[in-house]
């Protein structure tokens, strides 16, 4: 066993190898791989096709999956499967998906509207029937199917009954390679050959006609779209097609002899067949559990594909090619599709150095040279070889990017580096530097070598060509931070300069000129420039695309081409079209109007950004274009005209009123309430799911087509629509651009609420008549009233504006009497100045400070809302606010803390409680804390619960500190005190008492 696996291995390789194309070399594709993780039930997937609705349909290990471009599906024994593993899947001429189940009891199934319809299959007792392959179509007018086993022949249902085939029974052998049904007929792939059954009978006539098919045909397939008439063959080293009666041999290889070997793989399963599915452009794909190959029209050798071009696993259990020539590729590790084949992508993982390639030259017929960062890649037509830009001393450069890559006449290949500068080598030999010695040294930006042989280089500022082995300067314009980017050959024989900054200098007969954009500096950053064959210059920038014209740059227009973005790149092909590299992708432009052709990653090419010196046309005329991700070639028999694909399928699939789902088929007429709509739309297209977009008109609510659209959910919703008769139109556009016919639903009337029929306002009228006269006579009853009413109203006005009058007045008295406080503590102040005791001078300071203290109640009364009382919280807090600033104390030596929540004051009350607080603050800041001793002042107020017998409650306010205390000597019933003698006097005013504790400073305590 070892040793066959061995020998299967080693002809692998000779096969790959002996079939490699030009170039002969392993690539990649744009290729979408789709696993359980995105949604499908079961990565080991046996079969793939596409219903008439555009819809993927998927035969899994484990179940059945759909997927409609925008969400899966999947069906299995939990919804109503009869079983978890579908073999195969086949349409009928309808376009429906039917299933061969063969876990549990075998049946062939379909899903219709959610709905599972199924048959079973034949049951046999003696021998397994060990189904693998499944094929729907008409038989005598009726619907038929065929079931081809691994060894048994096949059967054919028709009539709701069973009939077996099998070599005795004319069948060209017992072993089923391939069922298709074309043609009115079924055509079934043997190890014998090509049986048709036609009628329920078995013609080998064509195995007759056409000798080689009696070697054996290993698959079969329908011609697609394009050629549904044609049928694809796969023999034991060949592939063709049968068309007309006709069979005609594409490829005869030994390339393809591996495909008859059986894989190493589990003897009953699909994956030990040979798949072929047509590729849409004359050629054909072919594979089974171990190899995948394209087989081009133009009969050039196979194009292995694998892993390395993007699959999700080697080899193919089952292919389909959808309408828009999407090639689905299904193995044991999920669903792959081939997007394209309009590039051949080359990266670091096919053999070339790195990923992103920064230059490329033509070096020889059928071979290129690809710059990286830090090495190049030989890329021939059997072999890629990369080579590190090392030094042979070890010295590494920190950056070493191939700038420019240029080949001059002696077969001399030159490079530019950021890193070691200018480097030459011949016939992919070592690398030899050029040092300073022969004139140039440092970074080396770019080279050119022009059509009268002379040999130009860069290091950016400077300019150099080569005389004699020598590089010699070429003296510059005298600008500001200029450095060359590019050097490119002008008109006439002249040479141009793309710079930084400075747009073009064009050097013509030793003379400078200068061509640049007055007014757009970006436009003056130029990266690519390009003489046509018609002598018209282009120039890429920063801005965009402009024109050489008058001697100056000149944006284009609506009349002239126009792009405006960042330009990298422009190359001229073989057809004269132009191909601008940009920095999301390339953009191609066949100069017959204004119409551009944009090719991104999303259409197959390697990566989004394109180099500046990375644009080649090779030897045959292919274009090569380097990207940030890799290397694309371009193949135009791949790229078809956005007018030859399909536009999407587009369905309107239901309709939901207030989240009930109701039937499209026929009009519909709603009651008003019923007026929020969601249509739920279909419309695959696999070129690029996340690219379609819709728009929409609601024919009766909206007026013009709503803007195009992109949406991960394809529903529609309107809500709150007035009544009226509706029709809602849909289109969809796929990746290209291409819009499809719009989808229509059936009318859709809202009808009126009964409150807006007629009879409804006639009811309505009669009844406001009848409660009109009724309302006369109750508002001639009430009309004294109502005006009793007014007049009591209009007095009510009256006081409250004579009481606001009065609030406004009481307003004023305050704000006077402030003033005049103030006014006389501004006297006493400056009578203050000019006393030279300093007793009676302080005297007069604390009789300014109890005139404020009672100006304080007025300025506060003056400023709130209620004229009668006095916040105690803000009105104790205004004092000592005063009483710090007097003193000059500082807040963080002596603390205030005040508690006086919820308390209102009157006047009355107000003015001898604040001048108490006032003398007992003043008091305690004078003597409580000498020689900078910290402190702390409490002034609490609060409201005592009223006495037994009492009916007013009863005010206490404490003003505590905690300094240093009275003397020994200090008696209350003898005061020398003025402060203190006025505080005992305004205790007694209020109608209170003092109470004072000297224990841990002083407490005053006045009830009132």
């Amino acid at each position: 066993m070892r040793t066959n696996r061995l020998l299967c291995a080693v002809v692998l390789f000779l096969v790959t190898a002996a079939a490699a194309p030009v170039p002969g070399l392993a690539q990649s594709y744009l290729v979408h791989v789709y696993t359980e993780n995105d949604g499908l039930i079961n990565n080991q997937v046996h079969g793939a096709a596409q219903d008439a609705k555009g819809r993927m349909w998927f035969a899994t290990r484990g179940g059945v999956s759909m997927y409609d471009g925008f969400s899966w599906h999947g069906w299995s024994t939990s919804n109503g499967l009869s079983g978890n593993v579908a073999m195969d899947v086949a349409l009928d001429v309808d376009g429906h998906p039917w299933f061969l189940i063969t876990y549990l009891e075998g049946t062939i199934a379909t899903i219709r509207d959610g709905n599972i319809f199924s048959v079973p299959l034949p049951v046999s007792n003696e021998i397994p029937l060990e189904p693998i392959l499944l094929a729907a179509g008409i038989s005598g007018g009726a619907p038929a199917f065929l079931v081809g086993t691994r060894y048994r022949g096949l059967f054919l249902y028709h009539g709701d009954e069973w009939r077996r085939y099998h070599t005795p029974d004319g069948l060209s052998g017992g072993a089923i390679k391939g069922l298709l049904f074309s043609d009115g007929a079924f055509y079934v792939a043997t190890e014998g050959g090509l049986s048709v059954i036609r009628d329920g009978k078995v013609d080998n006539a064509l195995n007759d006609r056409h000798p080689v098919l009696k070697r054996g045909v290993l698959a079969l397939s329908g011609g697609g779209r394009e050629r549904k008439g044609r049928i694809w063959l796969c023999g034991p080293d060949w592939v063709g097609f049968l068309e007309n009666g006709k069979l005609t041999t594409l490829h005869a290889s030994a390339a393809l002899s591996f495909l008859s070997r059986s894989p190493l793989v589990r003897p009953v399963s699909t994956s030990s067949l040979v798949r072929i599915a047509p590729d849409g452009y004359g050629g054909c794909f072919v594979g089974n559990a171990v190899v995948l190959m394209h087989c081009p029209a133009d009969g050039s050798p196979p194009l292995d594909i694998d892993v390395e071009s993007g699959l999700a696993g080697a080899g193919a259990a089952g292919m389909a090619l959808d309408r828009e020539r999407n090639l689905w590729v299904a193995n044991p590790r999920g669903v792959s599709k081939i997007s394209g084949l309009r590039f051949l992508n080359f990266q670091k993982t096919h053999g070339l150095f790195g990923d992103e390639v920064s230059a490329i030259a033509k070096v020889g017929p059928g071979r290129l040279i690809l710059g990286h960062n830090g090495g190049l890649s030989y890329l021939g037509s059997d072999a890629i070889r990369a080579a590190s830009l090392e030094k042979e001393d070890g010295l590494i450069a920190a950056e070493n990017r191939v700038l420019d890559i240029q080949t001059d006449g002696d077969g001399m290949l030159w490079i530019a580096t950021s890193g070691y500068g200018l480097g030459s080598v011949r016939h992919e030999g070592p690398v030899r530097w050029i040092g300073r010695g022969e004139g140039i040294g440092g970074k080396v930006r770019t080279l050119f070598i022009d059509e009268a042989g002379t040999f130009w280089v860069s290091t950016g500022p400077e300019l150099y060509i080569l005389q004699d082995n020598r590089f010699i300067p070429v003296p510059l314009p005298d600008f500001n931070q200029m450095y060359i980017r590019k050097i490119f050959q002008g008109p006439e024989g002249s040479i141009d300069l793309a710079t930084n900054r400075h747009g073009l200098l064009r050097i013509s007969s030793g003379s400078w000129r200068q061509i640049s954009h007055p007014e757009r500096p970006a436009a003056n950053n130029v990266y690519a420039v390009h003489l046509d064959r018609q002598g018209h210059t282009w120039v890429g920038t920063e801005a965009g695309l402009f024109f050489v014209r008058n001697g100056r740059l000149v944006e284009s227009g609506a009349e002239t081409l126009s792009i405006e973005r960042p330009i990298y790149l422009i190359v001229e092909d073989l057809r004269g079209r132009l191909w601008f590299g940009t920095d999301n992708g390339v953009i191609r432009w066949d100069g017959s109007d204004l119409t551009l052709r944009v090719y991104a990653t999303r259409s197959g090419l390697a990566g989004l950004e394109i180099n500046r010196s990375a644009g080649v046309v090779d030897g045959e005329g292919r274009l090569w274009i380097g990207t940030n991700s890799g290397v694309s070639y371009y193949r135009e028999e791949y790229d078809p005209d956005p007018a030859d694909i399909p536009v999407p399928h587009v369905e309107i699939t239901a309709l939901d009123i207030k989240g009930l789902s109701v039937p499209l088929q026929e009009p519909l007429r709603l009651n008003h309430s019923k007026n929020h709509f969601t249509f739920h739309v279909s419309a695959p297209s696999f070129i690029d799911e996340t690219a379609v977009r819709f728009r929409t008109l609601l024919e009766g609510f909206d007026t013009v087509w709503s803007e195009p659209f992109r949406s991960l959910e394809p529903k529609i919703l309107y809500m709150n629509l007035p009544p009226g008769r509706y029709r809602f139109y849909i289109q969809a556009a796929n990746a290209l651009g291409v819009w499809s016919a719009p989808a229509v639903s059936p009318v859709i009337r809202i009808s009126r609420a009964f409150w807006q029929t007629v009879w409804f306002a006639l009811l309505v009228l009669a009844v406001g008549v009848g409660i009109s006269v009724g309302a006369f006579h109750f508002v001639a009853a009430h009309r004294y009233a109502n005006r009793l009413e007014r007049e009591v109203e209009m007095r009510t006005a009256q006081l409250q504006a004579s009481l606001s009058e009065k609030n406004v007045l009481l307003k004023e008295i305050h704000h006077r009497v402030k003033n005049n406080l103030q006014i006389i503590s501004s006297l006493l102040f400056l009578q203050a100045r000019k006393i030279q005791n300093d007793e009676d001078r302080f005297a007069l300071k604390e009789s300014m400070t109890r005139i404020r203290t009672m100006a304080l109640v007025h300025e506060t009364i003056y400023g709130s809302a209620n004229l009668a009382a006095v916040s105690a919280r803000a009105y104790f807090s205004a004092i000592i606010d005063q009483l710090m600033s007097t003193f000059g104390i500082d807040k963080e030596r002596v603390s205030i803390d005040i508690e006086a929540t919820n308390i209102a004051l009157t006047v009355e009350t107000a003015v001898p409680c604040g001048l108490i607080v006032n003398e007992l603050v003043s008091n305690a800041l004078k003597h409580a804390f000498p020689e900078g001793r910290k402190g702390r002042i409490e002034v609490r107020m609060a409201l005592d619960e009223p006495e037994s017998g009492m009916r007013d409650p009863k005010y206490h306010l404490v003003v505590k500190d905690d300094g240093k205390g009275f003397g020994d000597d200090f008696n209350v019933l003898n005061i020398e005190s003025l402060g203190l003698r006025l505080v005992f006097n305004l205790a007694t005013q209020l109608g209170g008492s003092v109470e004072v504790d000297r224990e841990e400073g002083t407490t005053f305590t006045i009830r009132f």
